[in-house]
């Protein structure tokens, strides 16, 4: 019978910021390796290239709130000051920067997607749940009447503040919640991630981005007239 293997030490990361769910934790380092600075040369004229006797460090980490791996780098010389070791940054996954693109959110409901963002890849019902959460938000701030989420955002679309066809899509956040949010109806599964996102992203974009965005680009346009007279 094969020995069982003793597992080796494990080693963690300061506390760091995942770059995939946005939780904040200390992540497990997988492999540690170094690229020792006389071994390469790094460009510093375009005349000439300067020998760097800097290491570059890379570790591979794993996230244990949506256990995905990361890779991130940092340079070392025993000349720096601060004796702690590498600065990292994490160069993959890069941030999924979609949703901080949409501007002008209130901060209740930016607060409510950021929520929703954290549990996106540990898990997609509740994803769903919370993004119902951020829907919800959103037509009370808009003061949608009515006494389902259907005639609320029928009354949006009636009002004129959506297009039917939004309202009609948005529908869908309404349905992928329900199925999220009882076990009965079924699972969701990762598949179904890009199409919630995109569903809530057009209306945050349609509600406050835009509307944001003609008011930024009048106010522009006015000063150059300003200027021109």
């Amino acid at each position: 019978m094969p020995k069982r293997k003793i597992p080796e030490e494990k080693f963690f990361t300061e506390e760091i910021e995942c770059t995939i769910c946005g939780n904040k934790v200390y992540m497990e380092v997988l492999h540690d390796f170094i690229i020792r600075g006389e071994d390469y040369y790094i460009e510093g004229t375009l005349e000439n290239f300067e020998e760097t006797t800097s290491d570059l460090h890379w570790q591979i980490i794993r996230c244990p709130a949506c256990y995905n791996s990361l890779l991130r780098e940092g340079w070392w010389n025993e000349t720096f000051d601060d004796t702690s070791g590498p600065k990292y940054r994490i160069i993959y996954p890069q941030p999924d920067i979609q949703y901080k693109n949409i501007n002008a959110l209130p901060e209740d409901i930016k607060k409510a997607y950021n929520a929703a963002e954290k549990v996106k890849y540990i898990d997609s019902n509740a994803f769903a749940v919370l993004l119902g959460r951020v829907l919800d938000k959103i037509l009370l701030n808009k003061n949608a009447n009515g006494d389902t989420l259907n005639e609320k955002l029928n009354d949006l679309a009636k009002r004129g503040l959506i297009p039917k066809t939004i309202a009609d899509v948005a529908h869908g956040i309404r349905e992928l919640r329900n199925i999220g949010a009882h076990a009965d109806l079924g699972e969701l599964t990762q598949e179904e991630i890009p199409i919630l996102e995109d569903i809530i992203n057009v209306i945050l974009v349609y509600l406050y981005s835009a509307p944001d965005m003609i008011i930024q680009v009048t106010k522009k346009i006015k000063k150059l007239k300003i200027k021109d007279k």
